[in-house]
């Protein structure tokens, strides 16, 4: 009855991921800027991103995600789905950011402790990069510690010139008094993978609230996990208030500082000039109006909404930019007035030069 509980569970939370995936997209496609064509024409090559998801990505869009970075998908239903996923990549290939959704619909045939075995191997394959683990690990921790406690170089600088002292150690806080077997086996992931738990001592969570709410009770089983090395890029950490009509478990959120160069380049197009100031009156709203109707206006309007030659690049937006304020100009131009511009005699400056003033 438990499991079957757990799987209608774990389906209403799959559907109201996918809802609200849904609901995004087609807010997007109601937009009107959505239409613009998001084909970039910057020849530098942009950041990488794997995102790899179960039917819960289905309903995304990587073109619409972001024009900074290209995002491509891969399906994985299974864990081994997303090593051998990840093990394709050649090392020249390598993303930036790999985003990793798995379900655990495979625990019927197989232990957690197995599984949390194999995110360790996954963990210890991608050392050299900054990882961020976060979801339902049904794991309970109280307040146990995720590090070595008094961990220093001193003892093994004999033994091991490549040992990585832990020099997270703060301690957390949990309104769960609860520690369960997975709890004691994703602890023992952080304490061999240098990870460190966010939940109850990162700014935004520093009493470690409680995630998950039902009929049994609350529990803290929810977590964001991180490199010691990204821990001090996580600026804040947030469980979000509990809604019961979308899921028993809160969700969770961090705002990440991230450390990125890109390549400044002066714009091409030329700016347009600051437009005069009009006067505006009571009769303006009409003439205005009446100016947006003339031929001549609506056909630069209809120009500008129809032109497929805008993308989401810098230069052209700037282009978008001042086609739309050359429409409003010609229409003020025609209904408006413009306000006289008073130029007035400026005042001769006086260079007084630096003056050092010494204590002696």
């Amino acid at each position: 009855m438990n499991s079957c509980k757990k799987e209608i569970d774990c389906a209403k939370e799959e559907l109201s991921s996918i809802k609200i995936h849904t609901e995004h997209q087609q807010n997007f496609d109601t937009d009107p800027w959505s239409k613009i064509n998001p084909t970039s024409k910057q020849k530098d090559k942009k950041p990488q991103v794997l995102l790899i998801g179960t039917s819960n990505i289905s309903k995304i869009d990587p073109e619409k995600l972001s024009s900074k970075y290209e995002t491509t998908k891969e399906t994985a239903y299974k864990f081994n789905e997303a090593e051998q996923v990840i093990q394709k990549l050649g090392t020249s290939e390598n993303p930036e950011v790999i985003v990793l959704h798995v379900l655990t619909n495979e625990l019927m045939h197989s232990t957690s402790s197995e599984y949390v075995t194999k995110m360790q191997k996954l963990v210890n394959e991608t050392k050299t990069c900054d990882i961020l683990l976060c979801g339902d690990f049904n794991a309970r921790t109280n307040t146990a510690v995720d590090f070595v406690a008094n961990d220093n170089d001193f003892i093994h600088s004999n033994y091991d010139r490549h040992y990585l002292v832990d020099s997270i150690s703060l301690d957390r806080n949990n309104q769960d008094t609860v520690r369960c077997g997975r709890g004691n086996s994703l602890l023992e992931l952080c304490i061999q993978s240098g990870l460190r738990i966010l939940n109850g001592r990162t700014c935004g969570d520093t009493l470690g609230k409680f995630t998950s709410h039902n009929s049994m009770g609350s529990s803290v089983i929810d977590y964001m996990v991180v490199s010691e090395s990204m821990y001090h890029n996580i600026l804040s950490f947030r469980v979000h208030d509990f809604i019961k009509s979308l899921s028993d478990h809160c969700m969770l959120s961090c705002l990440l500082s991230v450390d990125f160069v890109e390549n400044m380049k002066n714009s091409r197009v030329p700016r347009c000039p600051t437009p005069r100031k009009f006067l505006w009156n009571d009769d303006s709203i009409c003439k205005f109006q009446q100016a947006l109707q003339l031929p001549s206006v609506t056909s630069k309007l209809d120009q500008f909404v129809h032109n497929s030659v805008y993308s989401l690049d810098q230069d052209s937006i700037d282009i978008a930019v001042n086609d739309f304020q050359s429409c409003i100009n010609e229409a003020a131009n025609i209904a408006l007035k413009q306000r006289k511009v008073k130029v007035t005699g400026r005042r001769k400056k006086i260079n007084l030069g630096i003056i050092h003033y010494y204590m002696i």
